[in-house]
């Protein structure tokens, strides 16, 4: 029954959720990698036409690594449009694992083709920053292996979550009673609102009675 079941897990149900997505991904693909194939870096020579750094070992790996990942994202789509034209479920399956490897190659050729772009532009006029780039993608390299992330860095996940899930469990209890703490300070020192409104009515009734005539007269004959 091969063909049936997919080699990388895919769902028969959800062929053309798979698809869909696939195809905006190779889309995206060819867009970039057919650009870079004319916006070379170092720039064209105005009166040939031709790129400046041609000989340049880089560079030309560059353009092979570029062409390649064009190829290969030209390819899945040419796949995933034959998967929508077939009708036969193990045909389905089978091209969908074809593209999904095709997919991969056309990722790690774009990821070459920035590396030895940005070595050929860069080593010249700083070398650091062209040695800092190539190592960086090294790594992303080795991270886009499944094998690598689900061995290595899953299970570090887990002893991280297991050295610091307490101190966090109690980070966040001291931050509730600290919160409470204030709360009850600020409840206490608050004034009760019945005598907010005794105090308030009051000092409208004498206010008013200082602004009555009457009655300031009578109380200036009083007091003399």
């Amino acid at each position: 029954m091969i063909g049936i079941r997919s080699i990388w897990g895919v769902p028969s149900t959800q062929i053309e959720d798979y698809v869909n997505t696939m195809g905006v991904i190779a889309a995206l693909l060819t867009t970039i990698t057919f650009t870079a194939a004319f916006a070379v870096p170092g720039g064209l020579n105005q009166e040939k036409g031709t790129p400046l750094l041609i000989q340049d070992t880089c560079f030309q790996i560059f353009m092979i690594s570029n062409i390649l990942a064009m190829c290969l994202s030209m390819m899945v789509l040419f796949c995933l449009l034959w998967i929508m034209a077939t009708g036969n479920r193990s045909n389905e399956v089978v091209l969908l694992d074809f593209s999904i490897i095709l997919l991969m190659a056309s990722f790690y050729t774009t990821l070459v083709t920035f590396m030895t772009g940005l070595y050929a532009t860069t080593y010249l006029v700083k070398p650091w920053v062209a040695i800092t780039g190539l190592v960086m993608c090294s790594l992303l390299l080795l991270l886009m292996q499944k094998y690598l992330v689900m061995k290595f860095i899953i299970p570090f996940r887990k002893v991280m979550l297991i050295y610091y899930d307490k101190p966090y469990q109690d980070g966040k209890k001291l931050c509730k009673r600290m919160v409470r703490h204030i709360q009850n300070r600020a409840w206490k020192s608050r004034t009760p609102r019945s005598e907010l409104s005794i105090s308030f009515v009051e000092n409208h009734n004498s206010t008013k009675l200082n602004e009555d005539p009457i009655y300031t007269e009578t109380h200036k004959d009083a007091n003399f």
